[in-house]
């Protein structure tokens, strides 16, 4: 395939770069660095939570020899995550939640990246990218270590996106190689990397400045489909109807509609009532109606990271709102430079003021409550802390399956089968036992 450069069909939209892109400059990667590390610098002193204690206990009979072995949740890299990390890592939160800082920095990284590959201009490509950093609907899955799996998909999606363009670019038939292979590795993280599929292709689609897709399309997608193809064939050998639908609580329903919009609603932090739904709704059927390309793949992009969540019923949970935060940064980045176009044409000055004082607002927002979420979760977290800090207190060694009792009321607040691991891996001691005391 020749190499050729990204077309221009939407050159004249606002925000749009026709240039040949620049690398990232190093003062704007510490500036997207220095913006996670405000908000969740706190999470560096935090403890472990929840799930985190399972997964740390579970790496210790984790055996790469039985990787390919079919089970529910099938997700080898995220369990080498955690089988690496408790080696190298050792006992440290703080290593691991300074593991979990750098993923997210390197993906804000990476959506800035691909805001300049879409041609926007640097200024709308830095905001995009730090609208995500900051971005607090999603912090369970940067400031919780057990929810590191959405970060992984991001990772290697995006770093997938990223070759993809690259083989547009040069020809070079390694890049789509190294395309398929980071895929592959977010397909294993998470199965929610499905929806990578569709978006990997939307960024190439737009990216190229093509019409409706073709044939161009097919000539790439054909591979991507073939490992999902593979791929959801295993996930549903692992698991069984009876664990999708019943144990896990995951139906279509009429809750699949206001989950989504509920979604949408923590991503620009607003009411989840039906009037602001229904604006929502109108302000997405504009977008697919009258916006730019770009505003289209930041709509479908956010919608289509939300879609394997939305039929959960138990409603939504932060720690999924990390992918379609992606898309929603792409749409408010893509609205600021088409709102810097329009007032451009009366004052440059004017149009400069208005979007640097729109996007503070919407960054200190933004970040505002993200640092709330993050210490929301640290005192969570300290609950374990303080527990496990008493027990030893109290038992400073445990002998072999030992029983340790837990009033009731605790186990309202911290599930029992949480402090069991907790204790376990406090111990290090997998035959360690917690009952609930009975009155």
């Amino acid at each position: 395939m020749r190499p050729r450069r990204p077309g221009t069909r939407d050159a004249a939209a606002a925000g749009t770069d026709t240039r040949t892109r620049p690398s990232v400059s190093l003062a704007t990667a510490a500036a997207l660095a220095a913006a996670v590390f405000f908000i969740y610098a706190r999470t560096l002193s935090a403890f472990f939570f929840e799930d985190d204690f399972q997964l740390l206990v579970g790496s210790w009979n984790f055996d790469p020899a039985n990787l390919l072995h079919l089970k529910a949740r099938f997700k080898p890299v995220f369990e080498i995550y955690f089988w690496i990390g408790s080696a190298v890592l050792g006992r440290s939160p703080a290593a691991f939640h300074a593991a979990s800082l750098v993923v997210h920095i390197v993906n804000s990284w990476l959506v800035l990246v691909l805001a300049r590959r879409l041609g926007m201009r640097p200024m709308f490509a830095f905001l995009t990218a730090l609208l995500f950093a900051v971005q607090p609907a999603y912090v369970a899955a940067v400031a919780w270590v057990g929810a590191i799996a959405e970060s992984l998909v991001v990772l290697f999606g995006c770093t997938s996106a990223y070759a993809v363009l690259k083989f547009r670019e040069s020809g070079r038939r390694l890049w789509l190689a190294a395309a398929v292979a980071s895929f592959a590795l977010a397909l294993f993280s998470h199965e929610s990397a499905v929806v990578f599929l569709p978006i990997i292709l939307l960024v190439d689609h737009v990216a190229a400045g093509r019409g409706w897709p073709g044939r161009e399309a097919l000539r790439i997608g054909w591979p991507f489909a073939l490992i999902t193809a593979a791929y959801i064939a295993m996930t549903f050998t692992a698991n069984t109807p009876e664990y999708l639908g019943d144990e896990i609580r995951y139906h279509p329903g009429a809750h699949v509609i206001r989950n989504i919009f509920d979604y949408i609603a923590a991503l620009y932090v607003g009411e989840r009532k039906i009037l602001p739904h229904l604006m929502v709704a109108a302000v997405l059927a504009v977008v697919a109606w009258k916006g730019s390309p770009r505003a289209r793949l930041g709509a479908a992009w956010m919608v289509l990271g939300i879609l394997p969540f939305a039929p959960f019923e138990t409603g939504i949970l932060s720690r999924y709102a990390y992918v379609p935060a992606i898309g929603f940064a792409i749409l408010l980045g893509e609205g600021l430079a088409a709102l810097h176009a329009a007032l451009a044409r009366r004052s440059r000055a004017l149009a400069h003021g208005v979007v640097i004082a729109l996007s503070v607002l919407l960054c200190a927002r933004f970040a505002h409550f993200a640092r709330d979420g993050v210490k929301d979760v640290y005192q969570a977290a300290e609950r374990y802390r303080t527990f496990l800090a008493d027990l030893r207190r109290e038992r400073p060694e445990l002998p072999d399956h030992a029983v340790v009792a837990m009033s009731p009321e605790r186990d309202r607040i911290t599930p029992r089968r949480f402090v069991e691991a907790a204790v376990q891996w406090e111990y290090r001691n997998p035959t360690l036992r917690v009952e609930i005391q009975q009155k």
